[in-house]
C-alpha cells in the first residue's frame, strides 16, 4: 500500500522512488491545468505538491490541511514567493478561502476521509472560478484486497466514486485510472537525474520530453477500474495531463526486484504444495483414526471399493506405500 501521507520530517518517511512516483503523478496530472492559474490545494499534507504547481507556473496556490504540524512543515521546507499554507479542514472550504475563488482546485485523495462528501462537493462549486477547474483524485482501496486503511472511512469503487461525484458536479469532462508501470526510459549521459538522499529531494523532479510508447501488460496485468491504484475525475475546461512519472533506475537494482519477485512465487507455490501435503495427511490420519476405534464391517460393496481406491491414491499422491 501506498504511504498515506509523505512526512518530511527529519525521522519521516523514508524516500522510496515508487511511493513518491505515485503522489508526484498525481500532482503532474495538474501540470498544464495549473500555469498562470490560481490553485487551492485541498489536503496539501506537507506541501511539496503546492510547490510544485508553483513551480510548474501556478500565478499562486493556497495549500490548506487539517493537521497543524503538516502545515508548520510545508511552511519550513516548501514555502516560497506565491504559495500561502494554511491549516483549515476540507469540510471548512468556505471559511478558509474566505469567498476566495480559484481557477483550479486539486483535491487528492482526500474524499474518502470525509463524513460529508456531499457537503464537500458542494463547497467545491462555490470555490471554483467561473470557467475554473476541478480536479478530484480517490485511492481504489479495493485493490489491495482485505487490508484496510485505518484512515479512510469508506473504500469508493470507480463507480461508486463516480456517481458520487457527478451527482453534485456533474458529468464529469474527463476520467482517467492511475496504477503503476513497467518500462526503460533513455537518458543522457551528461544530464542524468539527481539521485534522491531524503524526501525533501522530491523537489529535484524534473520533466523530460520523451515520446511515450505503451506495449500489452502481460496476461493477467492489465489495470482496470477493478484493480488500478486509485480514480481522477476532472470538472472544466482545462484537460489533465496524463503523466508518466518515472524514477530512472540501474538495471541491476531492476534485476534485483524480479529476482526477489520469482523467488517469493517460488515460495509461495512450495507452500501451496506443502499446505495440500498437509491436508492429505490429515484426511489419511482421519480415516486410520476412524478404523481403529470402530468395527467396522468387512463388507466388499461399491461403496467400500471406491473408499479404498481413494485412500490408495491418497497415499499415492503422499509417496507412501499402502
Amino acid at each position: 500500500m501506498s504511504e498515506e501521507r509523505i512526512s518530511f520530517s527529519a525521522d519521516g518517511t523514508t524516500y522510496h522512488a515508487f511511493y513518491f512516483g505515485e503522489h508526484v503523478a498525481r500532482y503532474a496530472l495538474a501540470y498544464n491545468a495549473c500555469r498562470g492559474a490560481r490553485v487551492l490545494d485541498i489536503a496539501c499534507g506537507e506541501g511539496y505538491g503546492s510547490r510544485l504547481m508553483r513551480d510548474w507556473g501556478a500565478a499562486d496556490v493556497l495549500g490548506i490541511d487539517i493537521s497543524p504540524d503538516a502545515i508548520a512543515r510545508a511552511r519550513k521546507y516548501f514555502a516560497t514567493d506565491g504559495v500561502e499554507y494554511q491549516c483549515a479542514s476540507a469540510l471548512d472550504l468556505r471559511t478558509a478561502v474566505d469567498g476566495t475563488k480559484f481557477d483550479l482546485i486539486v483535491s487528492l485523495e482526500t474524499i474518502e476521509h470525509l463524513e460529508s462528501p456531499h457537503l464537500f462537493l458542494r463547497a467545491l462549486t462555490e470555490c471554483v472560478a467561473p470557467g475554473g477547474t476541478i480536479i478530484i483524485s480517490c485511492p481504489n482501496d479495493h485493490a489491495y484486497g482485505e487490508t484496510n486503511n485505518p484512515f479512510h472511512l469508506r473504500k469508493y469503487t470507480f463507480e461508486e466514486f463516480r456517481t458520487l461525484t457527478e451527482e453534485v458536479l456533474g458529468k464529469a469532462d474527463e476520467w482517467l485510472l492511475g496504477t503503476p508501470a513497467l518500462g526503460h526510459c533513455h537518458l543522457s549521459p551528461d544530464a542524468l537525474p539527481a539521485e534522491a538522499t531524503s524526501a525533501r529531494d522530491v523537489l529535484k523532479t524534473a520533466t523530460h520530453r520523451a515520446q511515450p510508447w505503451m506495449i500489452p501488460p502481460q496476461a493477467g496485468t492489465r489495470a482496470q477500474t477493478e484493480n488500478c491504484a486509485y480514480y481522477v475525475g476532472r470538472w472544466g475546461p482545462a484537460a489533465l495531463t496524463p503523466a508518466i512519472v518515472t524514477a530512472p533506475q540501474s538495471l541491476p537494482a531492476s534485476i534485483e526486484i524480479w529476482r526477489l519477485y520469482d523467488s517469493a512465487q517460488k515460495t509461495i507455490t512450495r507452500l501451496r504444495e506443502e499446505n495440500e501435503r498437509l491436508r492429505l495427511a490429515q484426511i489419511l490420519l482421519a480415516e486410520r483414526s476412524t478404523l481403529s476405534t470402530f468395527d467396522v464391517p468387512a463388507v466388499d460393496g461399491k461403496w467400500q471399493r471406491r473408499r479404498r481406491k481413494w485412500l490408495r491414491s491418497i497415499r499415492k499422491r503422499l509417496g507412501i506405500a499402502a
